[in-house]
């Protein structure tokens, strides 16, 4: 996804840890995260291998995620969303404040080498309105303000755009992928298999 859209990007990103992708190129590391609650990533992965598990492992399975609050449905599964409907200040961007708050900490306890720019990817389940794009970043740099060390730029990955805040130069950009999404996950999965094939 940030090869495709982020043009310093193109030549290319390697995986590795800590932070999760370098740019050789650019000297840049970025560091992924997915903001879904961990009761949701459970009760998602529960219901996606419903169908090659065992029925005793179902039933098992359909219990933990109605523990999880997530009842199982057959077929299509509903999923329920968090609040949005007082803007920046949403349940759904709670999530995301949250997770950057836990990443600038980790940042500035130095586990990742200060030699070079660090930026940062944040997946979401975002839903966000076109006039929340511009004070977002601002409550972002907010953040980021009550630490020493920030990250240069943070990308924001919500239902259909990729968004970047550029800190260092104070600009702000998004892109729209939906229409490539099919194309980014099998890539996406190449590149896992290569990675774990070079381990």
């Amino acid at each position: 996804m940030l090869e495709k859209y982020i043009i310093k990007f193109s030549g290319g990103l390697v995986i590795q840890d800590r932070p999760d992708l370098f740019s050789k190129e650019f000297n840049i590391g970025v560091e992924v995260t997915d903001i879904m609650s961990k009761e949701k990533k459970e009760a998602l992965k529960l219901w996606y291998t419903m169908p090659y598990v065992s029925k005793e492992k179902q039933i098992l399975h359909k219990a933990r995620m109605e523990k999880l609050g997530y009842p199982y449905q057959e077929g299509v599964m509903v999923w329920s969303s968090p609040d949005c409907n007082n803007g920046l200040d949403s349940e759904q961007f709670q999530y995301l404040y949250s997770a950057l708050d836990k990443k600038l900490k980790k940042l500035n306890k130095g586990l990742y080498d200060s030699s070079y720019r660090i930026e940062c990817l944040f997946f979401t389940e975002l839903l966000m309105a076109f006039e929340e794009y511009i004070p977002l970043g601002t409550r972002l740099q907010e953040i980021q303000n009550k630490y020493e060390r920030k990250f240069a730029s943070i990308y924001i990955v919500d239902v259909g755009y990729i968004y970047e805040y550029d800190f260092i130069n104070h600009k702000g950009k998004k892109y729209y992928y939906q229409e490539s999404n099919y194309s980014i996950a099998v890539n996406s999965r190449k590149m896992v298999i290569e990675a774990e094939n070079n381990d």
